[in-house]
């Protein structure tokens, strides 16, 4: 993903929105497990990794927007 400087604020409000709503989208983006407690395990590596991803790309957009050009985020 690459952010540019030019895109103002708008990569970071596009981070915001899932990560309020980290557990929703954990839940509809995870895969379906059958027994209980692998799921509730699986549920909450699943919210981490989904919230270490938009930890990176609202550093990454952050980075472009304090020095003024773009960055790639990988």
């Amino acid at each position: 993903m690459r952010v540019e400087a030019e895109q103002g604020p708008g990569p970071l409000r596009e981070v915001a929105l899932p990560r309020e709503r980290l557990a929703e989208v954990a839940l509809r983006t995870g895969r379906p497990r059958t027994v209980q407690e692998h799921a509730e395990e699986h549920a909450e590596e699943h919210r981490g990794r989904i919230a270490v991803r938009l930890g990176i790309v609202g550093d990454g957009a952050r980075k472009a927007l304090g020095f003024g050009g773009g960055v790639l985020v990988r």
